[in-house]
């Protein structure tokens, strides 16, 4: 239950840590945190998802609506044609003796619940977990657009360093080329050496083009997730402060990842929901209450018939009703209600096993990501040290001029290699994040409005009346 209590202060305000955990990431560069802030405010997944908490908002006011009194009212007229079947005597032959009758008849009718097997009760308890459910499912949005804001704005940075890298290998490739040319003129060198330079320049466009391909697929995806066009991007070089080991990672997304709290509302609002339909057993008291009013308008009298009278009338009951026997369907939605239980109960172990799993990977993919970078850092230095000295080497001839492309090639690897693990050590970091549930605006220290559910679901828990959802369906002021 504490852990329910915790959940529900977590997604009162969408994205605050419930048990403390890891702290919010440090200080970013700003169009960085200026592009998780655009897709934040302006995605429309995470606007949908409001959408959907707002209405099982509406679902506890629905529940409340067992407290409250129905009222009703009825107006009815009636037009009637009368022909006596004799005539009157004492009335003239020459004045015709049909006439028509209206009536009017308005009634309005109360009717108050006073006990229904505590259906009520149950019905409300089972919408407020279905509220938190929704603001859980709601956290897994926002943390699903934050993700993917960030893989896109990783991603376009990266492909761009590619393109730069590539660019500065065919630059030097065809400066070797030339050079080469050079030394084939003056006999130093062969003209298959010349050729050999000239497919590595070939093979370095080649990859240039590819690399130029996947920056545009970066930028189309960033426009797609972020909205406009990249601009000036810097890789972020701080990441988020994570825990020491896995197993404090694992910890804290048994308290706050999204996906355990939605599935354990929905835990809990399957065994009110069994209690809700135990309670179609137990009788159910109503009192009502009838005010009416009937009134008839008739023609002119004939035989001192007044032309108009009414009657007035109020009454006051209360109906005991006890079910007996309902073909059987209350003890089937009973047992329903069992198996939901149980199927939400093992879906909560389902998800609990996953979220460990996706934990696991991605505390293994950031741990081999920053191991492949500093060992990839080193390779490149290596590179670069061993590709300067070759170089030496071929001017006084001691090397040949494929043995400085196969160097060359080495290094322009070892610097893409390196590109890409820094690339997967900021993925695989966010997306621990993500899995322990703190990949939020809150805990990005995004400078944006944070939504809170809490304002609309405070505006409409009680709402008697109303039929406006305000601006683009939410309320003002949802700060």
């Amino acid at each position: 239950m504490k852990k329910l209590v915790s959940a529900a202060i977590l997604f009162g305000g969408v994205g605050v840590s419930i048990l403390g955990g890891s702290q919010p990431a440090r200080a970013h560069s700003q169009n960085f945190l200026a592009a998780l802030a655009k897709a934040y405010k302006t995605n429309p997944s995470i606007q949908a998802q409001r959408a959907g908490v707002r209405q099982a908002d509406e679902a506890v006011n629905q529940a409340y609506a067992g407290w409250k009194p129905t009222i009703d009212g009825t107006i009815t007229g009636t037009k009637t044609h009368i022909r006596p079947s004799q005539r009157n005597p004492f009335v003239s032959s020459n004045v015709d003796q049909n006439y028509e009758e209206r009536t009017g008849q308005a009634q309005l009718r109360g009717s108050y619940n006073i006990f229904r097997g505590w259906r009520t009760v149950n019905a409300t308890s089972s919408a407020i977990s279905a509220v938190y459910a929704a603001r859980a499912e709601l956290v897994i949005a926002e943390q699903e657009v934050l993700l993917a804001a960030i893989t896109a704005y990783v991603d376009t940075v990266t492909s761009t360093r590619v393109v730069a890298s590539n660019k500065s290998n065919v630059n030097v490739l065809k400066k070797q080329l030339e050079a080469t040319q050079v030394r084939v003129k003056v006999g130093d060198l062969t003209k298959s050496n010349a050729f050999q330079v000239q497919a590595d320049v070939e093979d370095a466009r080649a990859r240039l083009n590819t690399a130029q391909a996947q920056l545009e697929l970066a930028k189309a995806n960033y426009k797609r997730i972020i909205g406009g066009q990249p601009s000036d991007l810097k890789m972020p070089h701080d990441l988020p402060k994570l825990p020491m080991n896995v197993d404090a990672a694992k910890k804290i997304a048994l308290d706050q990842n999204p996906a355990i709290v939605q599935a354990k509302f929905q835990e809990k609002a399957s065994k009110s929901d069994i209690r809700t339909a135990m309670g179609a057993l137990a009788p159910s008291l109503d009192v009502n209450g009838t005010v009416g009013r009937n009134k008839t308008f008739r023609p002119p009298p004939t035989s001192g018939t007044p032309r108009g009278s009414h009657t007035d009338s109020m009454s006051v009951s209360a109906s005991l009703t006890v079910p007996i026997y309902n073909a059987g369907t209350n003890h089937s939605q009973i047992r329903s209600a069992h198996q939901v239980a149980t199927q939400r109960r093992l879906n909560l172990e389902v998800v609990k096993r996953r979220v460990m799993e996706e934990v696991t990977r991605a505390w293994e993919q950031l741990d081999t990501a920053r191991a492949n970078k500093k060992k990839f850092q080193a390779k490149k230095k290596a590179a670069h040290s061993a590709l300067e000295g070759i170089r030496e080497e071929q001017r006084v001839g001691s090397r040949t001029t494929l043995e400085v492309l196969d160097a060359e090639q080495k290094y322009f690897e070892a610097q893409v290699q390196h590109i890409q693990e820094v690339r997967n050590e900021i993925i695989a970091a966010y997306t621990l994040m993500s899995n322990m549930g703190q990949l939020t605006s809150r805990q990005l220290n995004l400078q944006v409005d944070h939504y809170n559910p809490d304002v609309h679901y405070k505006n409409t828990r009680f709402k008697p009346l109303g039929l406006t959802a305000g601006k683009s369906g939410e309320p003002s002021g949802n700060r």
